[in-house]
């Protein structure tokens, strides 16, 4: 069964490029967090075959953490020019790990999921998802596996103390790859964006903005077989 409604919700973060696991270990030092444990996070994504969801920058996930199981179903990516922050639109609902195991088998469509509580009536996300997969039937594209260490509220300068989430990612067939993201109310996005300057600064790492995780997976998904 569903556990909580379908929630639409804008996010606004930071999504920063971290080079490589000295870097990572380096800004872990320096919020005092090497012994933070991370959580697991195992991410599946779903679209058809001829991926309407991919083309129309949308993407649905099924996310298992620590027993418990999210739908969510993300728009596409919005960041001005000059700038590292980035809002999207997204809808999501805790699911029971019945219903998470259906979906999996293709038994349930998360789709269907997301957009059934109110027939007729889904949000602007939803509704757009659905025009794009029209009568297709989804399946499961594959995982990856996430490795979380939420740290803080760290305070950031001037700006409210944020949590900063690091991330170890571990794509199929790819090496590691890491990164920060902190996720922000847009009214304190230019203090934080000085804040998150001046700890990059301090531990040396460069200020590089990154992909999101899903863009970077399909991307791996397209890559040629060597």
């Amino acid at each position: 069964m569903l556990s909580a409604m379908p929630t639409p919700h804008v996010e606004t973060e930071f999504k920063l490029r971290l080079d490589n696991e000295e870097g990572f270990q380096r800004l872990l030092r320096e919020l005092v967090a090497l012994d933070v444990e991370p959580a697991v996070q195992t991410n599946h994504f779903f679209d058809t075959s001829a991926r309407p969801l991919r083309d129309g920058l949308m993407a649905l996930r099924l996310r298992e953490e620590r027993g418990t199981f999210t739908i969510t179903l993300k728009g596409g990516a919005k960041r001005e020019e000059g700038s590292a922050l980035t809002t999207r639109g997204e809808v999501e609902t805790l699911v029971d790990g019945a219903v998470a195991k259906s979906v999996l088998a293709g038994e349930r469509s998360p789709l269907a999921l997301l957009a059934g509580i109110h027939p007729g009536a889904e949000t602007p996300l939803v509704a757009a998802a659905l025009a794009c997969v029209g009568t297709g039937d989804l399946v499961h594209l594959g995982s990856f596996t996430n490795e979380r260490r939420s740290v803080g509220p760290v305070p950031l300068g001037d700006a409210p103390p944020v949590v900063l989430e690091l991330d170890r990612v571990l794509f199929p067939g790819a090496p590691p790859q890491f990164e920060l993201e902190a996720e922000i109310d847009a009214q304190h996005a230019e203090a934080v964006e000085r804040g998150l300057r001046e700890l990059f600064t301090r531990v040396g790492l460069p200020w590089e903005t990154a992909p999101s995780k899903a863009a970077r997976f399909f991307a791996l998904q397209e890559r040629p077989a060597p």
